[in-house]
Formats: C-alpha cells, sequence, structure tokens
C-alpha cells in the first residue's frame, strides 16, 4: 500500500515537468513563429539569398 502511494506520487510528479517543460517549448515555438524573421523566412524561402 506504501509502495502504491509512492508511486503514484512520482507518477503525478512527473506528470507535472513533462506538462510544464512541454508547455515551456511550445510557447518559445509561438515566440519563434510569430517573429519577422519566421514570417520573411515563409515568403521568401524560395528567393536568391540577399548577398
Amino acid at each position: 500500500m506504501i509502495m502504491i502511494g509512492i508511486f503514484a506520487v512520482i507518477a503525478v510528479g512527473m506528470t507535472i515537468l513533462a506538462a510544464r517543460r512541454g508547455y515551456r517549448e511550445r510557447s518559445m515555438d509561438d515566440r519563434a513563429y510569430t517573429s519577422n524573421d519566421h514570417e520573411l523566412d515563409i515568403h521568401h524561402r524560395n528567393d536568391p539569398p540577399s548577398w
């Protein structure tokens, strides 16, 4: 019974940590996608380099 309780606590903790890590990565992705560089990259992907 004690082992089940310990396992449950560890499982919940791991789930919360994984969710927080995933949320942080997603929010960083959103910031990258909404930046101007990403927009320019979409519109000018097939253009020759400016140099």
